[in-house]
């Protein structure tokens, strides 16, 4: 923000609240993406699985439960924070979301993607940061921003920009579209022993990308079809021999929408 806001306004209740809105906006908008019917049947039974197995079809039921009450905890503490009635529920629920992904995450668990996992230490500890002990109301606090440059910034990329992401206008990890189950997906089709050379991960002649990177980087795909239309043609520029085909699958509110299934990209 440094870039475009004079210096006089970077005074330390300002900062301030312009990260509490920071924190509240990627809350917020991680919980609204999450309201897909995938997320409901596919991610949050996946992700939790370690916890809820053992208990068979119980487990399921009360996974499927809860994932259907995730999104709107989520979103709700992220609003929760700014008030001062539900200040402390808000932070409480903030500290079983962090147990809850540890657990299911982490190395006792699912162990995946160990790269998020200081991610999610981060962000819990802004939150005991900025709104551990403090006493404001909403009211105070919207007055509060009548005058800070910084927190209308915030407000606005964190607040009004993710929701581009609905029409196409924002990619989704600017919109925290993390781990919502209706992220772009891509996937190579070509000869078994090439995909190999790529990514021990490939099978049966296919290799997504997303066990590509996370072989080889620990990192999920950056999911966008930019990205991945330009790294499928930087493959075929190299390997002109290989017959390699690439398939995009785009995901609409968790629905699987084949957009991209009648016009599969082929090494020319």
């Amino acid at each position: 923000f440094s870039s475009f806001v004079p210096k006089k306004y970077f005074s330390t209740s300002y900062v301030l609240d312009a990260a509490r809105l920071t924190i509240g906006g990627i809350y917020f908008w991680a919980g609204i993406q999450k309201l897909n019917a995938r997320f409901f049947t596919e991610i949050f039974p996946w992700v939790t699985e370690n916890l809820w197995a053992s208990f068979g079809e119980t487990g399921l039921k009360i996974a499927l439960f809860t994932g259907l009450l995730v999104p709107f905890i989520e979103a709700g503490f992220a609003l929760g924070l700014l008030t001062k009635r539900f200040r402390t529920i808000s932070i409480l629920a903030s500290t079983a979301m962090i147990v809850l992904i540890l657990a299911s995450l982490g190395p006792w668990s699912q162990n995946w993607n160990s790269s998020v996992w200081p991610w999610n230490f981060s962000i819990y500890g802004m939150v005991l940061i900025l709104f551990l002990g403090v006493d404001f109301s909403l009211s105070e606090f919207i007055l509060r921003l009548k005058k800070n440059l910084l927190a209308w910034l915030a407000i606005s990329i964190f607040w009004i920009m993710p929701a581009g992401n609905f029409v196409g206008l924002t990619d989704h990890y600017l919109s925290w579209s993390l781990y919502s189950g209706k992220v772009t997906e891509a996937t190579l089709t070509g000869d078994q022993i090439f995909l190999e050379s790529l990514s021990p991960s490939a099978d049966e002649g296919k290799l997504t990308f997303q066990r590509w990177t996370m072989t080889d980087l620990n990192l999920v795909p950056y999911p966008e079809v930019r990205v991945f239309t330009d790294i499928f043609n930087k493959l075929c520029s190299k390997h002109r021999d290989e017959q390699l085909s690439l398939t995009i699958n785009k995901y609409h509110f968790g629905l699987k929408s084949h957009v991209y299934s009648n016009i599969v990209t082929e090494c020319n």
